[in-house]
């Protein structure tokens, strides 16, 4: 916002006001199932863009599996200034183990950034299926 004072003695003075949004709504989106040896793409999205990038972690754990292969991994996603969302991928690795479907975690934490005054967090985790013909998942790519 950019405000002009002028006291009738030909002073002007601009004054410029930069506030921080008020409210806005983080949420994360992505599929429910994905075939092994594919890869799931989810997206982390506002509803306002922010006007510093935005940056928040993003972890996936298996729910569900077998063979001791849960893994748990965060990694940072940022959402640039003045854009209002990110991607990232999860791929599920083919191997040779018959083990059915398996269920994991995506979910989003911990923001930084952003210049908010309030962000709220509207949808935090999504379950994916892992569709089997062999097992395994692997790993995060921006």
């Amino acid at each position: 916002m950019n405000v002009t004072l002028d006291n009738g003695n030909d002073l002007v003075k601009d004054i410029f006001v930069f506030d921080t949004i008020e409210s806005t709504v983080l949420s994360l989106s992505g599929p429910s199932s994905v075939a092994e040896g594919s890869t799931a793409r989810y997206t982390v999205s506002v509803d306002h863009a922010p006007q510093t990038d935005l940056n928040i972690d993003v972890s996936y754990d298996y729910i569900s599996a077998s063979n001791n292969d849960i893994v748990a991994i965060t990694k940072q996603v940022t959402i640039p200034a003045n854009q209002t969302s990110a991607q990232f991928s999860v791929s599920a690795v083919a191997d040779s183990i018959i083990e059915g479907i398996e269920t994991f975690a995506v979910g989003i934490a911990n923001f930084q950034g952003g210049n908010y005054k309030s962000l709220a967090i509207d949808n935090a985790t999504v379950l994916t299926n892992i569709q089997s013909s062999g097992g395994g998942w692997g790993e995060v790519a921006p």
